[in-house]
């Protein structure tokens, strides 16, 4: 599952995903947004082990242009 909510409800996406019991949950976010995102939420090592963030191919960028 990827979510990419544009920073609406990614809490609540990747509490559904892990619900659903989903082998990989990526959260489309930067490094910054998705480490605040799965700190404020109480994963245990084996559901913070499916989420991965950021997500995507690494292209060296300096900034988002």
């Amino acid at each position: 599952v990827f979510i990419s909510s544009h920073g609406r409800h990614e809490e609540d996406s990747i509490n559904a995903a892990l619900a659903g019991q989903v082998g990989f949950i990526g959260l489309v976010a930067s490094r910054v947004r998705g480490a605040a995102v799965l700190a404020s939420l109480d994963l245990t090592d084996e559901q913070a082990s499916v989420v991965r963030s950021p997500v995507g191919v690494e292209i060296g960028a300096r900034t988002a242009e």
